[in-house]
């Protein structure tokens, strides 16, 4: 029931008991109740409401008289309705009579028809940004001073601003949290294809693939060979709308130069010799799927400037025809060679270069990504128990131990030949990383010699 005090100390009353509250409530939003539960009780508020700023939106933070689904219809723009012009524009409002105020919105439904109510609503300001407003419903009489009303409400206003930053920051704080918390779970639990580890660099990997795929944007992955640059491009096309259409890879450094542009664009019957039929290309047949050049940077520049041209237009022509047929491909293309030195060096076009890195993602080397050697290390004894007939349950030594594991440009691939021999000559359950034979025997192991062309300590020879 309404204390209705209209003394001249009225506000002196009103800010003692709101200060007070502002002392001994730390909760933002039960602090905006009890300041509403005070206006109730000193002055003949109805209703009340502080809504609090985010975007370009307004929302019912605390109200008093309202209830839970007349809360949420209390849903504005800003610059909508009353409410909306005073966050606008950072003046108070007061409207004597809300029943003849055609911008009076009554969105949340809680005002009967025809009744006589003043509607006062003034703006929240901290930091010269309107973050919210205060309004109330209130009687009116022949003893109402609405203008009075008005100033108490500002100075109501500008003491709690604080309060309700506060709650705003709680709210976006708490919804940062709840968004980091999903992408966590998400970069935990789903690893995109079949890519391993969990190191910082391949998260950001798998974030990368995340973005890009949907799109239909032309990814270059970067890395060096046995990096894993395939299964990206699998990762990405698994991921996208054409994950049901064909994915269509050709390797540009492992097709002789005279035969690339026959087997990238297809040839006609006798266009050379042994041409004996048709033949239909990689990028005729990856139509509406998505090509993968890999090795991109051991191309000729004649064959650079035929694939720029397939690049911009989608167009190209068999060798042997003039006719122009049309493919439309989704391009990702890998190469293990620096673009920036083949270009400096003349013998990787500019253009084509800025064609294909529309979206990069660069594979680490395994010296790069400590942190997933035992995954990978789990990873390649699970695969060669199955391969070989092995039951090799456990590692004795920690092959991160091992120096020349993970320094020098060692990657997976060249990890998991390394692996391969002395998995099949195992006959304990248990494998350890001194079984390594030492590099000079293993050819896939050369490159991980340190630089004193010793073995480490640890490494002893098997």
């Amino acid at each position: 029931m309404n204390e209705i005090n209209r003394s001249p100390d009225l506000e002196m009353v009103v800010l003692k008991e709101i200060s007070s509250a502002i002392v001994n409530e730390r909760n933002g939003t039960a602090l905006l109740r009890h300041i509403l539960d005070v206006l109730y009780r000193r002055m003949k508020m109805l209703r009340g409401t502080f809504t609090i700023r985010r975007g370009n939106d307004l929302m019912i933070e605390a109200s008093h008289g309202l209830d839970e689904q007349e809360m949420k219809r209390g849903h504005y723009h800003v610059g909508e309705g009353i409410t909306g012009h005073v966050a606008e524009t950072g003046r108070p409002h007061v409207i004597e009579d809300i029943s003849r105020d055609s911008r009076f919105l009554n969105r949340t439904r809680t005002r009967k028809s025809g009744e006589k109510v003043a509607f006062i609503c003034v703006p929240i300001i901290h930091l010269q940004q309107v973050i919210g407003t205060l309004s109330i419903d209130r009687a009116v009489d022949r003893d109402t001073d609405l203008e009075r009303d008005q100033k108490l409400l500002e100075i109501v206003g500008n003491i709690v601003g604080d309060a309700l930053a506060a709650s705003l920051q709680a709210h976006e704080e708490r919804a940062a949290l709840v968004a980091e918390n999903e992408k966590l779970r998400e970069l935990l639990t789903t690893n995109p294809g079949e890519l391993i580890g969990n190191c910082s660099t391949m998260l950001q990997v798998y974030e990368q693939i995340r973005q890009v795929a949907p799109s239909d944007a032309t990814v270059l992955i970067r890395g060096s060979s046995g990096t894993g640059k395939e299964l990206v491009a699998r990762a990405v096309v698994n991921l996208s709308g054409r994950k049901d259409k064909p994915l269509v890879t050709l390797n540009c450094a492992a097709m002789p130069e005279n035969l690339l542009e026959s087997e990238l664009f297809g040839h006609e019957k006798g266009s050379f010799t042994g041409a004996t039929s048709r033949r239909i290309g990689r990028a005729e047949a990856a139509d509406g799927g998505t090509l993968f050049l890999d090795e991109i940077g051991d191309l000729s520049l004649q064959m650079q400037v035929k694939l720029l041209r397939f690049l911009q237009e989608k167009t190209f022509s068999r060798v042997g025809s003039n006719r122009e047929l049309h493919a439309d491909v989704r391009f990702i293309a890998a190469t293990s060679r620096n673009l920036e030195e083949l270009m400096a060096a003349s013998k990787f076009r500019e253009d084509l270069y800025y064609r294909l890195n529309i979206f990069p993602i660069v594979m680490p080397d395994l010296s790069k990504r400590k942190g997933d050697v035992m995954l990978l290390a789990e990873h390649f004894l699970s695969k060669f128990n199955l391969k070989y007939g092995k039951d090799i349950k456990r590692l004795s030594t920690p092959p991160s131990t091992c120096s020349w594991l993970t320094t020098g440009p060692a990657t997976s691939g060249s990890w998991k030949t390394a692996w391969n021999v002395p998995s099949l000559r195992r006959r304990t359950t248990a494998f350890t990383v001194t079984t390594f034979p030492p590099p000079s025997r293993c050819p896939a192991m050369t490159s991980l010699i340190p630089v004193t062309g010793r073995l480490p300590p640890i490494c002893r020879p098997w």
